[in-house]
């Protein structure tokens, strides 16, 4: 059984492994995309309300981390078409490689539109 939910504080060791596992540094198959951060786990623990969590049959399968404000970092590198204030920024999104092809990375993406119906996405690559 699929769900989709807000992430939990305890969810941080395994948000944290899944983007060391699918980090340019370890993972085994470049060629399928990687990550290029390794999110520390107290880093999560602290920003655990911009985490969304996938379990599938109770394990942690992916999560899509956001934002609710432009990186102030990327600002200067940025040229800015439009209004962006009222938008989620996905600062990563990853699924296990176990579970590709299901659908996950959809369906978290739906979530934040879902529970922000009033705020466009954009993608930080």
């Amino acid at each position: 059984m699929l769900i989709i939910e807000k992430a939990k504080k305890e969810d941080a060791r395994a948000i944290h492994d899944i983007s060391r596992e699918l980090n340019i540094s370890y993972a085994k198959d470049k060629d399928k995309g990687v990550l290029l951060r390794i999110i520390p786990e107290e880093y999560i623990e602290q920003n655990i309300d911009n985490f969304i969590a996938a379990r599938l049959h109770g394990s942690m399968a992916g999560f899509l981390w956001f934002n609710t404000q432009y990186p102030e970092e990327l600002l200067g590198d940025t040229i800015l078409q439009g209004n962006i204030d009222n938008c989620i920024y996905s600062e990563q999104i990853a699924v296990k490689r176990e579970y590709e092809g299901l659908g996950l990375g959809r369906k978290l993406y739906e979530f934040i539109k879902v529970n922000n119906p009033d705020k466009g996405i954009l993608v930080l690559v």
